[in-house]
């Protein structure tokens, strides 16, 4: 059985899970119409946020901003997981590679702000 303290720094993980569909889906919807900056301001907001809610993290548990760093940026991770297919069946790494970097960087700029803080404030 979960404890309550253990449930409730969990729910801000589930916020973020589905905070970075929510950007994915902006993303994704801008950049099939050809509204580039609407592309450019989904990728900045969701890097900006992505880094300072793990910063804020990091202040109370470093490991907990890794995991929420990871969980923001897994929507992205799942659709390349999804043109794992096309890569399979149809010999097109495009959308795969694409996806995958979406998510590799949306993660690197979480744990980016969370090593930010862990360097400057150190271990508590």
């Amino acid at each position: 059985m979960i404890t309550t303290s253990a449930a409730r720094r969990f729910w801000p993980l589930l916020a973020k899970f589905v905070l970075g569909a929510t950007v994915l889906l902006w993303f994704f919807a801008s950049m099939f119409n050809g509204l580039h900056t609407q592309v450019i301001l989904a990728a900045v907001s969701a890097l900006a946020f992505n880094a300072v809610s793990s910063a804020l993290t990091a202040r109370e548990s470093l490991q907990l901003a890794w995991l929420g760093a990871t969980v923001f940026a897994s929507p992205a991770l799942l659709l390349a997981a999804l043109g794992l297919g096309d890569l399979l069946f149809q010999g097109k790494p495009g959308p795969m590679l694409f996806w995958l970097g979406t998510g590799i960087v949306t993660t690197a700029a979480g744990l980016g702000g969370a090593w930010l803080v862990e360097r400057r404030c150190g271990r508590r």
